[in-house]
């Protein structure tokens, strides 16, 4: 049977190239060997695709691994297929055990129902392509405020589940709520304040008709 190995040719020039020769025996009517039949196919443009491929695939994992912000793939399950460091970091959470949950493992029960449906709009194509704000329960039971930017996943042509880049916004939230409680609290000491200046104002005006 004819068998394909990669070898490197030199060119009269000097120059070299990646070939795949592929030979086949050659018999005659009896069945013996006459002869090595060889086809060589240049597969230069082959190696470099190979090549530019790995290197883009090395850039997007030193991006993933190095990234502040948590970056995640899951299925049409909602099963983890891939999580990065910091992913795992801000929930507390190893991979592996990221690897044995779904999405909705992280989720307060309350806001399962409308973390499936954003899912399902995505999947569709149907979300508004802009980041959600969701909330996530991490290992040590805490409450996470993000914010997360997915589209689908593809593979070959086929949406096989969701990716997705998670940024922790839970300091942010916290001096939000903080910011309105404190702008909450003015208001009313402005109202007990002003109170405080109608009473003050009614007592002068009630002394003097009792004065007059």
């Amino acid at each position: 049977p004819a068998r394909g190995l990669e070898r490197t040719y030199r060119r009269k020039d000097g120059t070299t190239f990646p070939t795949i020769i592929e030979d086949r025996l050659i018999l005659d009517s009896e069945g013996k060997i006459k002869g090595i039949r060889a086809t060589i196919q240049d597969i230069t443009d082959r190696k470099l695709a190979e090549e530019a491929l790995r290197e883009s695939e090395k850039k997007y994992r030193t991006l993933v691994t190095q990234s502040p912000d948590g970056i995640f793939i899951v299925d049409l399950q909602g099963t983890f297929l891939t999580v990065n460091k910091a992913m795992c970091e801000r929930l507390k959470y190893s991979e592996e055990e990221f690897l044995s949950m779904k999405i909705w493992d992280i989720v307060p029960e309350k806001y399962v129902d409308l973390h499936k449906k954003r899912l399902a709009d995505i999947l569709r194509g149907e979300a508004p392509n802009e980041a959600a704000e969701y909330v996530v329960r991490g290992k040590d039971e805490k409450m996470h405020y993000i914010e997360i930017l997915s589209s689908p996943y593809f593979r070959e042509n086929e949406v096989i589940g969701l990716q997705g880049i998670a940024r922790d916004i839970t300091e942010r939230k916290r001096a939000e709520e903080e910011r309105e409680k404190m702008q909450a609290q003015l208001i009313q000491a402005q109202k007990m304040e002003s109170i405080g200046t109608l009473a003050g104002g009614v007592a002068h005006d009630f002394n003097n008709l009792l004065t007059t």
